[in-house]
């Protein structure tokens, strides 16, 4: 049997949980793949075991395991196994992340229904350290190419889509993960917004993706980034910011894009950017972001697209989180009302829930992140869960009646 798709797995110190997420791959109802897995040796030459978990596998002639001859880091590790990429397909999956059966079955009905799209990818439940949710990246079904970038740039560029079922076809335009000198700071949303600029993203609304997540003393390749030195965030984010910028042109420029989608766009993508600033950096704006935000909202309020206020909302908030770490309770509240009331989404309504609360306003609080709950089927509703304890315990309520 020839095979349709490429499974690329890159692995660092995955002895403990390989082995299930492999089994998850060979067990996929669209059965013509091949995996390859790229171990990743430690830098400091201790066993890895990864190889060893896997070796009971090595028997289903569809998988393939190779030891790179020294470290290469995550991203570049992903690019070398892209090289040698030969099936109509491909797809990435983290060594400690896990499929259901469906998974690729499903992505490769939605990529024959749309010729013309690049990539589909699914939803993801996060398991693990904490209660499972779901984590949806949302493209609205049959939008064009600019509106699915739109609406990309509005949910903060999260890379969701870099897991999907990619044709091999976007090689040519897009050959790997982005490199960088900074632990390869969020390259994976580079990625993803280079996809976007290659044709279309199909988002399959259903669960087949199950990430893990670890304890906060666990230090994952994300958290290790947040942990180094303050100079290595800030020009971690300003190559990363660059690059974002010119990616999101060229997309534009191949969409051809009008110019009032282009200056939407331009602006959605600035919340994103500024808050990535917030939470690698730090959540205190200097006066040159601070300004970019102000230049954003102007933007926001000369368009007459309706998603203009959501874009808005977005800043909103960023310049809520800049006034809470200045210690300005009143200009933070103040955001937050104006993200609620520029547009509704859990983010902002739960903003407002939040001001309210520090306000000594408990029932407009309750009011407000009864909402949030609502309309937050696909977001993490624990902090909204949270303060509604929090309100209820304040008004001495019983929450068994």
């Amino acid at each position: 049997m020839t095979a349709t798709v490429t499974v690329c797995i890159p692995a660092y110190r995955a002895a403990s949980f390989i082995a299930q997420t492999v089994i998850g791959v060979l067990r996929q109802t669209h059965s013509d793949l091949r995996v390859v897995v790229a171990i990743d040796p430690p830098d400091d030459g201790s066993p890895c075991g990864t190889a060893t978990a896997l070796a009971p596998l090595m028997a289903d002639r569809r998988l393939s395991v190779r030891t790179n001859p020294k470290r290469l880091g995550w991203a570049e590790n992903v690019n070398s196994m892209l090289r040698d990429v030969t099936t109509p397909y491909f797809c990435f999956l983290p060594h400690d992340d896990i499929w259901s059966p469906l998974y690729l079955e499903r992505l490769m009905v939605a990529l024959a229904a749309q010729p013309q799209a690049i990539i589909a990818y699914c939803d993801i439940l996060r398991f693990g350290a904490t209660p499972p949710t779901r984590k949806s990246v949302i493209l609205p079904q049959g939008a064009n190419r600019v509106t699915g970038l739109l609406h990309f740039l509005l949910q903060g560029t999260e890379a969701q889509m870099w897991r999907g079922l990619t044709r091999a076809s976007a090689l040519a335009r897009v050959p790997g993960f982005p490199t960088d000198r900074h632990l390869g700071f969020v390259v994976e949303c580079e990625y993803a917004l280079a996809l976007h600029g290659v044709g279309a993203v199909v988002h399959v609304p259903q669960t087949h993706y199950f990430k893990r997540i670890y304890a906060q003393d666990t230090i994952s390749a994300s958290r290790a980034r947040m942990l180094l030195p303050l100079e290595d965030c800030r020009l971690g984010w300003q190559e990363h910011d660059r690059r974002m910028q010119r990616l999101l042109g060229e997309a534009l420029d191949d969409m051809q894009a009008e110019a009032a989608d282009r200056t939407l766009c331009m602006a959605a993508k600035e919340s994103a950017l500024l808050r990535r600033f917030q939470q690698f950096v730090q959540p205190a704006l200097t006066a040159n972001e601070l300004s970019r935000a102000e230049a954003a909202l102007q933007l926001c309020a000369a368009s007459t697209d309706p998603v203009a206020g959501q874009v808005a909302a977005n800043l909103h908030l960023v310049l809520q989180a800049h006034w809470q770490a200045q210690d300005t309770p009143l200009n933070a509240a103040t955001a937050a009302r104006d993200a609620w009331q520029a547009g509704s989404t859990f983010g902002s309504v739960l903003a407002h829930a939040q001001a309210l609360a520090r306000q000594d306003r408990p029932l407009e609080a309750l009011e407000r992140a009864t909402e949030a709950m609502r309309i937050g089927h696909c977001d993490d509703t624990r902090p909204a869960q949270m303060l509604i304890d929090e309100i209820y315990a304040g008004l001495g309520w019983d929450v068994q009646t």
